[in-house]
């Protein structure tokens, strides 16, 4: 896992903010030690669980990206959001660039919105 977080912060020259959504598993982890990432969901930069339905993990995503958010990350432990929020998922997916895909995370650049 640190390979993975050592390859996104290259990809995100000057570590900029990202989403991680972990079920709230890597805080205070040497994974993310140092890096600038917003809990999801979260209020007041605190996990705050999962969201109620695809429109609020919608609606989330974008208020985040408004507050700089530069990517989300999806650990292991959160891989089953992409069968229980299809449409989020799908609306990542149709959007955004995957930069990273592997066994232990999977990476979005929000960024650039894909055409």
């Amino acid at each position: 896992c640190p390979d993975v977080v050592h390859r996104y912060q290259v990809d995100t020259a000057g570590r900029k903010p990202f989403i991680l959504v972990d079920m709230d598993q890597w805080h205070g982890s040497e994974i993310v030690e140092g890096l600038r990432y917003f809990p999801f969901l979260e209020r007041d930069g605190t996990y705050f669980g999962a969201p109620a339905n695809d429109n609020q993990a919608i609606q989330e995503l974008e208020r985040l990206r408004q507050s700089g958010a530069t990517a989300i990350a999806f650990t292991w432990q959160a891989f089953w959001w992409f069968d229980y929020y299809k449409e989020f998922y799908l609306h990542i997916c149709s959007r955004f660039r995957r930069v990273i895909s592997n066994d232990h995370v999977v990476a979005f650049d929000l960024r650039e919105q894909s055409a």
